[in-house]
């Protein structure tokens, strides 16, 4: 939450917050892989795909749009694989993407996560797994 705290306050945003650009050294966590990172509220080209699907968020996925609470989603899903050792999103063998995707975006269905585990855990993940509803149509860029 620091490093995105870090990353935020001027004004820009990850895209591509993920396991595997989070780095552990000496206890240190350290956010890693910046080549996607862009201004907030800079336009992209319409169906611009940013980052990695399992850790798209809704509004990504229907708007492209990419602020800072895409990478709070983002984090959200890297923290349910890591306590879960499982992807946020039920990807069996032979998912496509493109179902993927039509999930996230148009689906009501949420990043799975254990409801036993501690009261502030699932707080956490009710706040940062939280679907922004939008009056505009949905586009989804495939």
């Amino acid at each position: 939450m620091e490093g995105l705290k870090h990353i935020h306050e001027p004004g820009s945003v990850h895209y591509d917050v993920k396991l595997q650009n989070v780095l552990v050294f000496d206890g240190e966590v350290k956010i890693a892989d910046f080549g996607l990172t862009k201004e907030k509220g800079e336009k992209h080209a319409k169906c611009e795909s940013r980052g990695t699907s399992l850790f798209m968020s809704p509004e990504s996925v229907n708007d492209n749009e990419y602020e800072p609470p895409t990478d709070i989603w983002a984090l959200g899903c890297a923290v349910v694989e890591m306590v879960t050792g499982k992807p946020a999103c039920d990807v069996s063998n032979g998912s496509s993407i493109l179902k993927l995707l039509i999930r996230i975006g148009v689906g009501e269905e949420l990043p799975r996560f254990q409801k036993n585990y501690r009261k502030r855990g699932r707080t956490f993940w009710r706040s940062a797994l939280l679907r922004i509803p939008r009056t505009s149509g949905a586009l989804i860029c495939f």
